[in-house]
């Protein structure tokens, strides 16, 4: 276990910075960035003495360079819009990000974890049927439809909870479901079919044999080895709750960071997307070494198999 870790510390570094050096490229690629910051028709003069200052009128390559040596440090210079640090741009709203993507995470975890678990447990039944049916609607139903949805019904025309800004827990309520519908939807198929196959093993009619219920069964003994899968998974849901947490609070108008990216991008505000980009690599990243690290101690065969290389580490 201790090697995999280490595997993952070096693959957070080669993650950033392969990351990083694609969007920077990107953007460059998109055209140049001072074309966003000056409006059209200004004096070249102006131009050129803004260039010089953010260091446009270097090549690429330099540029490039400077970005990697200062980033190194923790310097990703300065807002190009809000003439400020963009790490404290956006560290300033990460917590709003992260708050919303945990929320929506564990509801997805929790509900499809006690739904996929008993429609897994009797196929065919009312349950089942139920979690296919929701299954089918949160992959289906793209996110920004669904965010539009709930602002009309629950807030336009109930009244029960904000449309946006993030005010209280109430502010959080739709956007959290929304955020969660996907994952939810496929973490539903993925529990319900380690479920089941769980249920068809030999270590089942033995402790059906010792005089177990069925509830016992299901929470002692299915419960466990069907969670792996779901458990290793999540790491993946994490990445992609953090991508949909950017189209949720643009449709709520979430004050996040994935609204600021949004924003910075539009504005070509190079420090602050990159800055925001190299946290989201890190989360990714380490949501995937969180799961990894449960799921081998959630089932202690993943580690009795673990390669000797890996070992050495």
């Amino acid at each position: 276990m201790i090697g995999r870790i280490g595997l993952h510390i070096v693959t957070l570094f080669a993650v950033l910075l392969t990351v990083v050096t694609l969007v920077f490229a990107m953007l460059h690629l998109a055209g140049d960035p001072a074309d966003a910051l000056v409006p059209p028709g200004s004096d070249p003069e102006d131009v050129a003495a803004l260039r010089e200052q953010y260091g446009l009128d270097e090549s690429v390559g330099r540029q490039y360079l400077s970005f990697i040596s200062n980033a190194i440090r923790g310097d990703f210079g300065t807002s190009w819009r809000f003439d400020q640090s963009a790490s404290r741009v956006v560290l300033d709203r990460l917590p709003a990000t992260l708050e919303l993507v945990g929320f929506a995470l564990l509801l997805s975890i929790v509900s499809a974890t006690l739904l996929g678990s008993l429609a897994g447990a009797r196929p065919g039944g009312v349950v089942d049927t139920i979690a296919h049916l929701i299954s089918l609607a949160g992959q289906a139903i793209p996110g920004f439809w669904l965010g539009t949805m709930l602002i009309l019904f629950f807030s336009v025309r109930l009244g029960w909870a904000p449309s946006s800004g993030r005010e209280g827990f109430s502010s959080m309520v739709l956007p959290v479901l929304t955020l969660a519908a996907y994952p939810t939807a496929v973490l539903i198929r993925m529990v319900r079919a380690s479920v089941e196959d769980a249920y068809r093993n030999d270590y089942v009619r033995t402790a059906r044999g010792k005089g177990l219920s069925e509830s016992a069964v299901l929470a002692l003994h299915v419960a466990r080895n069907a969670a792996i899968a779901p458990i290793a998974f999540a790491g993946v849901l994490a990445g992609f709750l953090l991508a949909g947490a950017v189209v949720v609070e643009w449709v709520f108008a979430y004050p996040g960071a994935g609204q600021l990216a949004l924003q910075s991008v539009s504005n070509r505000d190079l420090p602050v997307v990159l800055m925001f980009v190299t946290c989201s690599a890190v989360f990714i990243v380490l949501a995937n070494l969180a799961a990894e690290i449960a799921t081998l101690l959630a089932d202690p065969r993943l580690r009795d198999a673990e390669p000797e290389r890996m070992r050495s580490w």
